[in-house]
Order: C-alpha cells, then structure tokens, then sequence
C-alpha cells in the first residue's frame, strides 16, 4: 500500500512504533507525571532503576515485563496515538466542516499488550462526527472470524452515533465475496469500500447478488465490548447497563 501514496513511509508493519528521541522522551515525562517519584515507579514495575534517566519504553518482548509496566507503557502508547487523532481530525473538520469523513481503523487485530483498543479510535472520530472505515471483510477467508472484529467496530459506532463503513483491501476472491459483502450489510456499513480486482475476481457472485442487496437500520441496541474497554472508555453506568 505505501508504493501508492504521494508520501510513502519508509516501511510498514504490524507492530511497536516510537524508537526516536521524542517519544522516549514523552514517554519518561508521562512516567514521572504518572508515578511522581523513581521509588513509587520501581515499587510498581518490580524494577531497580536509580533515577529517571535510565527510565525507558520495554525494549523486551512485553510479555516479559511486570503487569504494572506493560499496563503503564500501553496506557502511554496508545494514549499518545488517541491524542494525534483527536488532533488529526479536528484540524479536518476545521477546513471541512461539512463534508462527509471517515478514518481507517486499519489491521483486524486488537492486541491488549499495546492497549490497541479499536473503540477509542471510533469514539474520538465520533467526537468529530467522522466516521470509521474497517479494513477486513471476510479476514482470513472466514464471515465467522471476520465479523468477531468487524462487529466490535460497527458496535462502537453505533454506540457513538457515527457512521460505519468497511474496506476489503485486496483480499476477496470468488471464495470469499459473499462473506464479505455479507460482512459489510450484517454491520450496517454505510459504505462499501471494494476494489476493482476483488470484484473482477469474483464477477459472477456480485452479478448475482448486488441485484438482492439491501441495507436497514440495526435492530439491537447492545454492543459488543471487551472488559478493558469499559475502563479505557469511561463508559457511564447507564450505558453499562443498558
């Protein structure tokens, strides 16, 4: 994807980011405003670091540090990563006040040990009345594994009032199209993003079906949430219990 846009990064991939000075250095004053002192820090991380210099981001796997700092280190990074969006899409608006806005969500996966939970991304979006484009659609040539992911999207937006849509990159074949745009009406996608060759691909099964397609309104009122979501959330008690 990076060989198509006008300022393609470096390289990319599914994983950590934020090796530069800054967000070490981000990273170290969120710790010391967070824990106060070195001492209240070590007591928490299992860790003996003498000062805060020497304070830095897990350079080990994650799953080999304390639960304290592997939360504190995901509360930072993801945070980080809310705050530009928040930022990203308010300077959006500002110039474009009226036009209709999504952003992608990117990779299915959802890994709890970077505190990647998706629903934040759709709840600061919403807070912008921009709407979240999955990218997905019948993942790993699976509706049933697929729809776990996208269902927990299209449940954030439809809990934060804004608009769902989906993207199946280039992954659809004659074997999996009709999952995928099974996918995108069992959520409510109020766009489905497809690429020329996922359709040629499959011609014979969107002749098929397009004719049949149609959208409606959800019929549920639940959402679909993991328990650390209701904390990095903040959801309200009536909402928790609705």
């Amino acid at each position: 994807p990076g060989r198509r846009m006008l300022f393609p990064p470096s390289k990319g991939h599914e994983g950590l980011w934020g090796g530069e000075d800054p967000p070490r250095h981000s990273f170290r004053r969120a710790m010391q405003e967070k824990y106060g002192d070195i001492t209240t820090l070590n007591h928490a991380w299992q860790s003996t670091y003498p000062d805060w210099s020497h304070v830095h981001m897990p350079t080990t796997p994650l799953l080999l540090a304390s639960i304290e700092q592997r939360r504190a280190f995901a509360d930072w990074y993801t945070g980080s990563l809310i705050l530009f969006l928040d930022q990203v899409c308010g300077i959006a608006r500002r110039h474009f006040p009226k036009t209709e806005a999504y952003i992608p969500i990117g990779f299915p996966y959802e890994p709890l040990r970077v505190g990647q939970i998706k629903s934040r991304a759709v709840k600061t979006a919403a807070k912008h009345h921009i709407g979240v484009r999955w990218t997905g659609m019948a993942f790993l040539k699976s509706f049933a594994r697929s729809n776990i992911f996208a269902r927990r999207v299209s449940s954030a937006a439809q809990l934060y009032k804004t608009q769902f849509a989906t993207e199946a990159a280039l992954i659809l074949d004659a074997s999996d199209a009709a999952d995928g745009i099974y996918e995108s009406l069992a959520n409510g996608a109020s766009i489905i993003h497809d690429d020329p060759s996922n359709i040629s691909r499959a011609r014979d099964t969107h002749e098929r079906l397009r004719p049949l397609l149609f959208a409606s309104q959800p019929v549920s009122n639940s959402v679909l949430l993991y328990p650390l979501d209701d904390e990095m959330l903040d959801l309200p008690v009536e909402t928790k219990n609705r």
